[in-house]
């Protein structure tokens, strides 16, 4: 067992604020990323919030300002990870970033910097540079949070619509830009396994799209959840699951995008000069509407989101109707299996809706 970050111990980050544990090994790994050649003791940790599931700081290279948030940011590249060099926007600023770390069998972490990194490759929205990643740690720009500007939530709308701009469908299925649904290797959803693999149906084939959000998204959470559903509510999400190709009629006149893939509110936050960015996915490539049903299935968004997106996307008949419930079918069956049958009811009514609408 690695020892663990404490104030006062010479080799370890330091704990400003006291009460945080950062493993030395990963506290060694972000030294090499902020200060090379440093040892970790160089490091001011802070709290800050922003790890769901996992526990997260804010880092700051003593000695070169005053530490801790809010203040300016800087996107220092990794002597390890060239692909994190920023053309040199952070010169003669603090040298500081964001972190959050695991347990030592923490996997997650390599597959959500690949998903920023597709993300940011993408373009659209603001996404926090990767500078650094290990199985159990990830050090990210750090983004301060700041009021939202009056544009802010048209910023949002229009930059997620371009974003979603549609992929390529030839070429390599596993390339981040072409290819099928799905991703080059399976994720997580939270806690959960995200199945992304595996499909090689063409997505303009008659179950390419459909059979994957039946088979690797529905599919999958529906047995997980087995011990949870009522008789009568099994029996009709397997009702539901025979029509999902009839329930997705209207993505084909989209295509497929690169999806966020868990795009709550807490996912999006405002940074310097109102400017909107994401973080946390759990990428893959599928219709577009999957990001817009999760950001309505809990709320938080501003209706000039919605309405500054669909100036640029707008959204093919059936939407509202059918296709919002059965994404957001998904991300209710993940919950319930995360937290349990307070979700039951939810999951019951989108799949009664969907069944409905259809006849």
């Amino acid at each position: 067992m690695p020892p663990t970050a404490h104030a006062g111990e010479a080799d370890d980050a330091d704990d400003a604020d006291g009460g945080m544990d950062i493993p030395g090994e990963v506290a060694l790994e972000a030294a090499r990323v902020l200060a090379p050649g440093r040892a970790p003791a160089c490091l001011v940790a802070r709290p800050v919030s922003g790890g769901c599931i996992h526990p997260a700081a804010h880092l700051s290279v003593r000695g070169s300002s005053a530490p801790g948030p809010p203040g300016p940011y800087s996107s220092l590249p990794s002597e390890a990870d060239p692909s994190s060099r920023d053309g040199g926007r952070g010169k003669g600023r603090p040298r500081e970033g964001f972190l959050k770390w695991g347990p030592p069998d923490a996997t997650s972490f390599p597959f959500e910097a690949a998903g920023l990194r597709a993300l940011a490759r993408r373009g659209g929205v603001r996404i926090p540079e990767v500078l650094g990643v290990g199985d159990r740690w990830l050090l990210l720009e750090y983004l301060p949070p700041a009021p939202p500007a009056p544009d802010s939530g048209r910023r949002l709308g229009r930059g997620l619509a371009r974003l979603h701009r549609p992929l390529r469908v030839d070429g390599d299925l596993h390339a981040p830009d072409a290819g099928g649904p799905g991703w080059s290797e399976d994720g997580w959803i939270g806690t959960l396994p995200q199945l992304n693999t595996g499909s090689q149906a063409s997505p303009g084939g008659p179950d390419g799209w459909a059979g994957f959000w039946r088979d690797f998204r529905l599919a999958p959470q529906t047995a997980l959840a087995h011990a949870h559903l009522p008789t009568p509510v099994r029996h009709l999400l397997e009702r539901l699951l025979d029509r999902v190709v009839e329930a997705t009629e209207g993505w084909e006149g989209d295509g497929l995008s690169l999806l966020h893939g868990d795009l709550w509110s807490g996912n999006a936050l405002i940074t310097l000069g109102g400017e909107p960015a994401l973080v946390d996915p759990a990428v893959y490539r599928g219709h577009r509407e999957v990001d817009l049903a999760m950001m309505e299935l809990f709320g938080g968004f501003a209706p000039e989101v919605f309405s500054s997106y669909r100036e640029l996307l707008p959204l093919h008949p059936g939407y509202s109707e059918i296709r919002r419930p059965l994404y957001q079918l998904y991300p209710l069956l993940v919950h319930l299996n995360l937290f349990g049958t307070g979700y039951l009811r939810r999951v019951e009514a989108a799949a009664k809706r969907v069944l409905g609408e259809l006849g």
